[in-house]
């Protein structure tokens, strides 16, 4: 993971980069289920007692937060690339301006600034949406990881609380 996270490093010093990056972050999601599901069944099997198994699982908690505020900046540099982009967007690039040379003047300005300001507020309303889906995938998965870890942690309690019954 630590490859993958250098990787997306690099490829954030160009902002030309960004459906490298969002490649790169799949790659990386998937990284982390893979770690995720690893990590509990070595657990499972190598950790008998309560204590080591609450120990085994701190330490893989520790990469959550990191994964967390790595893909937040990520997601932050996306939304700036996306802000970019919209403000070097000039009013004469609108495909709408293609062939207006025959317009009037008066007509001409009011019909390139409508058409302008309505094309940067749809690319802001797109970079928006995908910064959100991007959040709530990032949520969606937590929330998918949290209830594997619960589950695995349930399944391990259950003997030896069976146990202690069983003692008693």
């Amino acid at each position: 993971m630590s490859r993958l996270y250098k990787e997306i490093e690099q490829l954030l010093t160009d902002s030309q980069n960004v459906t490298l990056v969002n490649e790169k972050l799949k790659v990386l999601e998937s990284a982390f289920v893979n770690y995720d599901q690893a990590h509990n069944a070595y657990t499972t099997e190598c950790f008998q007692g309560p204590e080591e198994l609450h120990a085994a699982s701190v330490a893989s908690e520790k990469e959550l937060p990191k994964k967390q505020e790595f893909i937040e900046r990520v997601g932050n540099w996306m939304q700036n690339v996306k802000i970019e982009e919209l403000s070097e967007i000039q009013p004469s690039d609108s495909v709408s301006q293609n062939g207006s040379s025959f317009v009037t003047k008066g007509s001409h300005r009011s019909s390139r600034g409508s058409s302008s300001r309505l094309s940067v507020t749809i690319k802001v309303a797109k970079a928006e949406k995908a910064v959100t889906q991007l959040k709530l995938h990032q949520l969606k998965k937590k929330i998918e990881l949290q209830q594997k870890r619960d589950a695995v942690q349930r399944e391990q309690e259950l003997p030896w609380s069976q146990l202690v019954t069983w003692m008693r």
